[in-house]
């Protein structure tokens, strides 16, 4: 059904909206700021993502929101980062972020 409605999937739709609100806070789009335990990475990723943040390495915030999203972050490609408006990132993010959602390591992430 979901092929013949041409939808995406609901992971492939949690995972963009989990990218589209880190890319509002990102760039300050809302009021939410980043915890202590969100630090830039100073190396790059597989992605070439030169604004990459650090993994959390926290067992008792396994499932909140920060925990969850760098590593979807980190993965997207850099002209998905740079984007400068939030459709343009929704545009550009769509097709990685389907990848992610049908590749096993997306069950951990």
């Amino acid at each position: 059904m979901l092929q013949r409605l041409e939808w995406d999937s609901l992971a492939t739709r949690r995972l963009l909206n989990q990218g589209t609100m880190f890319f509002k806070i990102h760039h300050g789009l809302v009021n939410i700021p980043f915890p202590t335990v969100v630090i830039p990475s100073l190396r790059l990723g597989r992605a070439n993502n030169t604004l990459s943040y650090q993994p959390i390495q926290s067992r008792v915030n396994t499932y909140s929101f920060f925990v969850r999203t760098v590593p979807i972050w980190n993965r997207l490609p850099q002209p998905v980062i740079a984007a400068t408006t939030v459709s343009q990132f929704q545009t550009l993010a769509l097709p990685a972020l389907r990848d992610m959602a049908t590749t096993p390591t997306h069950q951990s992430l």
